[in-house]
């Protein structure tokens, strides 16, 4: 491709040109100070999932249900840990279900905390639908196997039968 003259015409990106940003993703995520335990950073699907808008704040401020001991204790001996939130109730712009993935992150001699979480609700969807689907193929089984036993009841009652008209006509 040759490239054009024409300052206003779109220009091509590589993708070794191409830098994502964490801000234009659909997850939240945030970062924390692993010694304090504080927020340094969060995008925008993070802070407006879980209602926050202030950094420096403990991260179990964020999310109560967090137990604080364990994640550590996991970070230091697996580098990550794994908390699913689930919503009873429809909450306006938080999912029914998140999954948020903590990491151990070094940067030089600093280390941190990330969090990954992700909108887990289709997948809960998609379970109560499959649960849906199950509970009728199931009973559409129990129903099968009545008939299955009553046609061998009439096979074995016909052979009977069968079999005493032969020897009658004996």
């Amino acid at each position: 491709m040759k490239p054009s003259n024409d300052s206003n015409a779109p220009q091509a990106i590589s993708a070794i040109d191409f830098e994502p940003n964490i801000d234009n993703i659909d997850d939240g995520y945030t970062l924390c100070d692993k010694g304090s335990l504080t927020v340094v950073y969060s995008n925008s699907t993070f802070l407006k999932w879980f209602d926050s808008t202030k950094l420096h704040s403990p991260i179990v401020s964020i999310i109560p249900s967090l137990k604080t001991d364990i994640l550590l204790k996991r970070l230091d001996k697996r580098g990550y840990y794994l908390l699913v939130l689930e919503s009873g109730e429809k909450k306006w712009g938080f999912p029914q279900r998140v999954e948020i993935s903590f990491k151990q992150l070094n940067v030089g001699d600093k280390e941190y905390v990330s969090l990954h979480a992700r909108d887990m609700t289709k997948l809960l969807e998609k379970e109560t639908q499959l649960f849906g689907h199950t509970r009728v193929i199931e009973k559409n089984n129990r129903k099968l196997s009545k008939l299955n036993e009553e046609l061998q009841a009439e096979n074995t009652r016909l052979s009977v039968e069968m079999e005493a008209a032969l020897k009658s006509r004996k």
